[in-house]
Protein backbone atom coordinates (compact mmCIF):
# COMPACT_ATOMS: atom_id res chain seq x y z
CA UNK A 1 0.00 0.00 0.00
CA UNK A 2 2.77 2.25 0.02
CA UNK A 3 4.17 2.30 -2.91
CA UNK A 4 0.66 2.89 -4.45
CA UNK A 5 -0.16 6.47 -4.80
CA UNK A 6 -3.89 5.89 -5.62
CA UNK A 7 -4.39 4.56 -1.99
CA UNK A 8 -2.96 7.49 -0.29
CA UNK A 9 -6.47 8.29 0.91
CA UNK A 10 -6.60 4.97 2.62
CA UNK A 11 -3.74 5.47 4.85
CA UNK A 12 -5.48 7.99 6.35
CA UNK A 13 -9.21 6.57 6.64
CA UNK A 14 -9.81 5.50 10.04
CA UNK A 15 -10.32 1.63 10.83
CA UNK A 16 -14.45 1.07 10.19
CA UNK A 17 -15.69 -0.57 13.08
CA UNK A 18 -18.50 -3.42 13.35
CA UNK A 19 -21.90 -2.16 13.68
CA UNK A 20 -24.70 -4.74 14.61
CA UNK A 21 -27.44 -3.40 12.82
CA UNK A 22 -30.03 -6.93 12.55
CA UNK A 23 -30.11 -8.08 16.06
CA UNK A 24 -32.67 -11.01 15.07
CA UNK A 25 -35.30 -8.73 16.71
CA UNK A 26 -38.56 -7.84 15.04
CA UNK A 27 -37.66 -4.10 14.89
CA UNK A 28 -34.47 -5.46 13.02
CA UNK A 29 -36.16 -7.39 11.04
CA UNK A 30 -38.39 -5.12 9.51
CA UNK A 31 -35.97 -2.33 8.71
CA UNK A 32 -33.76 -5.08 7.16
CA UNK A 33 -36.93 -6.47 5.08
CA UNK A 34 -37.62 -2.66 4.34
CA UNK A 35 -33.58 -1.94 2.85
CA UNK A 36 -33.80 -5.04 0.83
CA UNK A 37 -37.85 -4.22 -0.21
CA UNK A 38 -38.89 -7.85 0.18
CA UNK A 39 -41.75 -6.85 2.63
CA UNK A 40 -44.64 -8.58 2.82
CA UNK A 41 -46.77 -6.09 1.40
CA UNK A 42 -49.99 -6.13 -0.60
CA UNK A 43 -48.58 -4.41 -3.56
CA UNK A 44 -45.79 -7.13 -3.37
CA UNK A 45 -48.13 -10.25 -2.75
CA UNK A 46 -50.75 -9.33 -5.16
CA UNK A 47 -49.49 -10.67 -8.09
CA UNK A 48 -49.39 -14.56 -6.36
CA UNK A 49 -52.81 -14.11 -5.31
CA UNK A 50 -56.02 -13.24 -7.78
CA UNK A 51 -58.22 -12.03 -4.63
CA UNK A 52 -55.37 -9.96 -2.92
CA UNK A 53 -55.62 -6.32 -3.74
CA UNK A 54 -52.69 -3.69 -3.77
CA UNK A 55 -54.29 -1.20 -2.02
CA UNK A 56 -53.55 -0.66 1.96
CA UNK A 57 -56.37 -2.54 4.00
CA UNK A 58 -55.42 -0.45 7.02
CA UNK A 59 -55.87 2.71 6.06
CA UNK A 60 -58.93 4.66 4.20
CA UNK A 61 -56.18 6.24 2.23
CA UNK A 62 -56.76 4.21 -0.94
CA UNK A 63 -53.63 4.06 -1.39
CA UNK A 64 -50.90 0.77 -2.45
CA UNK A 65 -49.54 -0.74 0.17
CA UNK A 66 -45.89 -0.19 -0.82
CA UNK A 67 -42.92 -0.24 1.54
CA UNK A 68 -42.91 3.44 1.44
CA UNK A 69 -46.68 3.90 2.51
CA UNK A 70 -46.43 1.44 5.34
CA UNK A 71 -42.93 3.25 6.58
CA UNK A 72 -43.69 6.49 6.35
CA UNK A 73 -46.98 7.30 4.86
CA UNK A 74 -50.33 5.03 6.77
CA UNK A 75 -51.07 6.15 9.99
CA UNK A 76 -52.25 2.93 11.19
CA UNK A 77 -48.86 1.55 10.79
Amino acid sequence: MERKSTLEWYKEKEIPMYERWYDDSLGGDLLFQARAQCMNVNARNYRWSEPCSKVCQMCDMGEDETVEHAMLECEKY
